[in-house]
């Protein structure tokens, strides 16, 4: 017990093994281990053990009793060697508990990184009663949003407190799939601050269209970017988004990745300004995604034009994407025959493929 977190991975296993060992029908019937008091123990007596926790109904997750998340925070505040901080399932935690909670959490100085994994935001609150934490912790400098629809008014919260933060710090968006972002509201919120530098953002399915792609397109012209990671997939976008987001591209030298999935608007107008970008010197991208976008022969050979002109793909993924013919193919196949293409993964599941392709 002294040396072993009884909720840690190894200690589940070795229950395991024992209710193998000793031929029991169903493992699941070993009762689960509390380890609030552990948890507790540790942040009480400020354990340089402890260096991440996770608050929220979880199976790794720390959830204090009804009249001690004041405490739970309070102890948060004054440990000196957590580095990692997570909030998750947050859903039967009242929202006066989560101000004082996050009122102890507020006079911590040593967390390094912290994560909203699809916990409940309050419409913004948990973001809120966090500001004084932004403001007052030097060594703050990446933060991760995943599983979210971000409403304009917790993205204007979230941003009010990604200001007040003294040093840089590095964001990790990934928005829920299926939601409806507010695109111009939305993106314009999250850029307000240059000092933010987002490595990575994913919109996969949040409908954003043309009107999000161009509000992208203006904040990184505006402003220096470290965008790293762009996912863009399944967002109903047209030419003009695209084109748009081209254009700004074209003077990014950052950006590594990018996804582009099922965005069947786009004509061979937009893919155009793309291929122009794939072209252009500040273009280091390694990793290309344009599946299921509906591209036809004259959008692969204007492709193949533009890949003979790139050095840093290594990554293409073309699956899903019928209309193109031998000739296409063809076009694409002398590119891959060239001794400068610096591809090392195609894929191309899912295409009409016939022999001479």
């Amino acid at each position: 017990r002294d040396s072993l977190h009884l909720s840690s991975p190894m200690f589940l296993y070795l229950i395991k093994m024992a209710a193998a060992e000793t031929n029991l029908r169903n493992v699941n019937e070993v009762p689960h281990v509390e380890s609030e008091l552990d948890t507790t123990k540790w942040l009480q007596n400020n354990d340089p053990c402890l260096m991440a926790l996770t608050f929220g109904w979880d199976t790794d997750g720390f959830v204090p009793h009804d009249d001690d998340w004041e405490l739970a925070g309070a102890y948060v505040g004054k440990h000196t060697a957590l580095e990692e901080l997570c909030f998750m399932n947050m859903e039967n935690v009242t929202t006066e508990n989560l101000r004082l909670l996050c009122k102890g959490i507020c006079r911590n100085k040593s967390i390094q990184h912290v994560s909203f994994l699809g916990c409940n935001l309050f419409g913004g609150k948990l973001f809120e009663y966090l500001i004084p934490f932004f403001m007052n912790n030097p060594k703050l400098d990446s933060v991760t949003l995943k599983g979210y629809n971000l409403e304009p008014k917790a993205t204007h919260l979230l941003s009010t407190a990604l200001q007040t933060s003294p040093s840089d710090i590095t964001i990790e968006l990934d928005t829920l799939e299926g939601g409806d972002v507010r695109a111009g509201e939305t993106i314009a919120s999250l850029f307000r601050d240059a000092s933010t530098s987002y490595h990575f953002l994913g919109f996969r399915r949040s409908n954003i269209q043309s009107i999000g792609c161009i509000e992208l397109a203006n904040v990184l012209q505006r402003s220096p970017s470290c965008l790293t990671h762009l996912d863009l997939s399944n967002n109903i976008i047209s030419d003009e988004g695209i084109v748009a987001l081209s254009v700004a591209l074209a003077e990014n030298d950052w950006l590594k990745e990018l996804h582009l999935s099922a965005n069947t608007a786009i004509t061979i107008i937009g893919w155009r300004a793309l291929f122009t970008y794939l072209q252009s010197r500040y273009c280091l991208l390694q990793a290309l995604s344009l599946d299921q976008v509906a591209l036809d022969d004259t959008m692969a050979i204007s492709f193949a034009k533009s890949l003979s002109r790139n050095h840093s793909l290594k990554r293409l993924d073309l699956s899903e994407n019928p209309k193109v013919s031998s000739v296409g193919w063809r076009a694409i196949s002398a590119v891959l025959q060239n001794q400068q293409c610096m591809l090392e993964v195609l894929d191309l599941k899912g295409n009409s493929l016939d022999e001479t392709a």
